[in-house]
């Protein structure tokens, strides 16, 4: 499978979830997950689909799968702990670990909030 199916049937999984069938958008994203590994988009897209199904304990693999991928950008990383965090909460562990990681999801917001501001007062 080429990048160029792999981009198709990310989009036809985008179409599946827009139309109301993330059944249909899991399947396609669970064999695109088999086919690149690596891939930093799939594992994202899988988890959201399996929340939005209500399907919390099934998305923590792949919500986890994206804390522990190498070269993550910053706001990767952000959406990444972001994504878990929702995980967790979802499943009702609402105690500690979900609460630090969305206590650093908020301090990271804060800190690149507070590091735009000043780059713009810098700049005007």
């Amino acid at each position: 499978m080429g990048e160029e199916d792999r981009e198709a049937l990310i989009l036809l999984a985008y179409l599946f979830m827009q139309h109301g069938r993330p059944d249909k958008a899991v399947i396609l994203l669970l064999a695109l997950d088999e086919a690149f590994p690596r891939d930093r988009y799939v594992p994202r897209l899988l988890a959201h689909c399996l929340l939005h199904q209500k399907k919390p304990q099934e998305a923590l693999p792949f919500a986890e799968k994206l804390l522990v991928l190498p070269d993550l950008s910053e706001e990767e990383q952000r959406l990444a702990a972001l994504l878990h965090a929702e995980t967790l909460w979802q499943i009702g562990q609402r105690e500690p670990e979900a609460q630090s990681r969305w206590r650093g999801v908020l301090e990271q917001s804060l800190e690149t909030y507070l590091r735009l501001t000043e780059a713009r007062k810098t700049a005007g």
